[in-house]
């Protein structure tokens, strides 16, 4: 009897160690082998939802956003969480089927969203089985929009967009994105042919709001028809043709050289007043100097002048010219700058000599006048 008991306690710890260990091998092939594939079980990330098909007919959404799900309509809204055991355990792998009787939706999309640092962020081609709910920011050129003047304009629009329900954006038009960019194009253009591209880029922000008011109706009608909602509309960036571009910086290039060049010019030419100003006051003082030493000194200045400046200093003082004759005894244009140097070091020692004080008479001694008057006497 014991051994029996113990026999039978063997086989039902072995019979639940082999269901343990089926169970964790039954698991790992899930997660890691079958639901990334969708064969019966699919991962549904957060802020996503998939569409699953029974036979290519429309089945039913999986939607993954915490707090959210959807209405009988399919509108995403907001919804007591599933707080089930089975929920918060296995999260966003969901058990959708029999495949491939059942079979997740899978379809091509190209967009272009925006990174963190405003570049853009394109994905083209892409092979998606899943439609993000929660929203995200779109950008999109409008090519060949044309100003007030009929200039050529890339204009790029970004819009922060949501779908509020997935069966109907997936669904009810061919490509959602394809649709918005329809709406919204016609009305870019036509906003931009009310003004000149000047004015447009000085204030993109208000083009922005005008269209998204402009559009109010229809964007409220698309939501509903479509299940994709137009949050805002802004003007990122207005474009030229390149042409336009390089003739544009030519013309900004030029201008900033037209300033530099008159700067430069008034710069210029306060030096040369400053100069001349400077020049005139130290020949006036130099002069007046000259006329109060005389002829020496008048020498002496002009030679220095000479020596510094060349023939146009000298010239600068009214009169010298015919005076640089009759001090240097030849014509000016012969004079040589060995010649100015003699003269000058001449005229310089004259200058010294009729600085000296002249000597004074010396006083004879008060006795000896007094002896020669008493010797007159006698």
């Amino acid at each position: 009897m014991i051994g029996f008991l113990i026999g039978l306690v063997t086989t039902i710890a072995t019979a639940v160690a082999i269901l343990v260990l089926a169970a964790v091998a039954g698991f790992l092939i899930v997660y890691f082998y079958l639901a990334p594939r969708n064969y019966f079980f699919t991962f549904v990330k957060e802020g996503s939802a998939k569409a699953i098909m029974r036979a290519g007919k429309f089945e039913k959404i999986l939607i993954q956003w915490e707090g959210r799900g959807l209405t009988e309509n399919g509108d995403v809204s907001w919804f007591e969480e599933d707080k089930s055991f089975l929920r918060r355990l296995f999260g966003g792998l969901w058990y959708y089927g029999f495949w491939p009787l059942h079979d997740v939706y899978i379809y091509k999309f190209d967009w272009t969203g925006i990174k963190e640092n405003g570049e853009p962020n394109p994905h083209q081609g892409k092979t998606l089985d899943y439609i993000l709910v929660k929203e995200d920011v779109y950008r999109v050129e409008i090519k060949d929009a044309e100003d007030k003047d009929l200039l050529h304009l890339l204009v790029e629009v970004v819009m922060p967009i949501r779908i509020v329900n997935p069966r109907k954006a997936l669904f009810d038009v061919e490509n959602w994105l394809e649709a918005v960019i329809a709406l919204v194009a016609p009305a870019v253009r036509d906003a931009i042919t009310q003004d000149t591209y000047k004015n447009h880029i000085r204030n993109p922000e208000s083009l922005g709001e005008k269209i998204f008011s402009l559009l109010k109706k229809q964007i409220k009608r698309f939501e509903k028809d479509y299940g994709v909602k137009i949050l805002d509309i802004g003007i990122k960036n207005i474009d030229p043709p390149e042409e336009y571009r390089e003739a544009s910086i030519k013309e900004y290039l030029a201008e900033q050289e037209k300033k530099r060049i008159k700067i430069l010019a008034e710069a210029q030419k306060q030096k040369l007043i400053t100069e001349a100003e400077g020049e005139r006051r130290r020949i006036e003082k130099v002069y007046g100097q000259t006329d109060k030493m005389g002829y020496i000194g008048q020498l002496k200045a002009i030679l220095e002048s000479m020596e510094k400046t060349g023939m146009a200093g000298v010239y600068a003082v009214p009169g010298l010219k015919e005076f640089i004759g009759e001090a240097v005894g030849k014509p000016t244009e012969k004079i040589t700058p060995e010649d100015i140097a003699i003269f000058r070091k001449v005229a310089e020692e004259e200058i010294a000599k009729s600085k000296k004080p002249k000597s004074a008479k010396k006083k004879k001694p008060a006795k000896k006048r007094k002896e020669v008057t008493r010797k007159k006497k006698n």
